[in-house]
């Protein structure tokens, strides 16, 4: 179970990187020109998404299915 928890964070860590690295850019970017931004956007990010972000974003929906319980109160709606 601890195998798991620690693939787990491990994972949900990876699945935040790219995220955090947007916003570290952000007042790089902010500085740029309109044209050049938008050049800089359609061409660096072109094609990474599909072989870097969702590979680790399934990996970690896995690790996160298989460590917490069925029944987990997490997973299930509280209605009052």
């Amino acid at each position: 179970m601890a195998r798991i928890s620690l693939a787990s964070l491990m994972t949900g860590g990876l699945a935040v990187l790219a995220p955090m690295a947007h916003v570290l850019e952000l007042p790089d970017k902010l500085s740029l020109e309109a044209t050049l931004w938008l050049a800089v956007q359609q061409n660096f990010y072109r094609g990474r998404g599909p072989f870097v972000g969702a590979p680790v974003e399934l990996a970690l929906l896995r690790a996160r299915a298989k460590s917490s319980p069925s029944s987990s109160s997490a997973t299930t709606p509280v209605v009052r």
